[in-house]
């Protein structure tokens, strides 16, 4: 599974072989800012694709998204990496993936705006991995919602009463049902990134079990809370 996974995150480090046209000449030249950008620079890599809409210009505001996050290609390779290595600890892999991938507020903006930004131009650059990528950075980040800032994990391990959740937070209950719902046939199909995984078992079962983005989401909550 590591080295499949390894390959399939691209997130910064996407190289365009050929410039044939201006757009092409300005997405290149917003790659290659790409990769010396910080949270606090990216913008200006993003100025530069301003005003076209090809899938390789989404490329750059995908990544940019994770940058300005501080989501490097780094952290990624090193969370599918866990994927394997904390398999078999107890404790579950989707909490170790959606640790390193929750978005936070900026400015003006909400975590929640921000992330769904982020699934907006990740799934404009076709790329279904790209996408993938960003629906767990959505996921993870209303589930972190529920936790009130802390851990996950530790949220997880208290069993907090899912229906009493559901209640208090349905907006995040929902999203996170329909983040399931929207992941897991592109995730979990033939060839999908998480296809064989546990990753796949939680959003197959979760699904399974649930008739509505409500009860998926409690499912899938549930099974978490079962492996911590």
């Amino acid at each position: 599974m590591q080295k499949k996974l390894l390959v399939l995150f691209p997130l910064v480090f996407v190289f365009f072989a050929s410039c044939e046209s201006k757009e092409d000449d300005k997405v290149f030249s917003a790659q290659q800012c790409l990769d010396q950008a910080t949270p606090s620079t990216v913008d200006t890599c993003v100025a530069m694709v301003s005003g076209i809409a090809s899938s390789k210009s989404y490329v750059i505001r995908c990544s940019a998204d994770f940058i300005r996050q501080n989501i490097t290609n780094s952290t990624i390779v090193q969370a599918v990496e866990n994927l394997d290595s904390n398999s078999n600890t107890g404790t579950d892999p989707n909490v170790t993936l959606y640790d390193y991938f929750v978005f936070a507020a900026s400015g003006s903006s909400t975590a929640f705006d921000l992330v769904n930004s982020a699934v907006s131009d990740c799934s404009d650059t076709g790329s279904e991995n790209l996408k993938v990528l960003a629906l767990s950075a959505k996921a993870a980040t209303y589930i972190k919602s529920l936790t009130g800032g802390g851990s996950i994990e530790s949220w997880l391990n208290t069993h907090p009463d899912l229906n009493t959740v559901a209640s208090s937070s349905p907006e995040e209950i929902q999203a996170i049902g329909e983040t399931i719902l929207a992941m897991q046939p592109i995730a979990c199909g033939t060839g999908g990134q998480f296809e064989g995984t546990e990753v796949c078992t939680n959003l197959n079962n979760s699904i399974g079990s649930g008739s509505t983005a409500e009860e998926i989401a409690k499912q899938f909550l549930s099974q978490l809370q079962q492996n911590n």
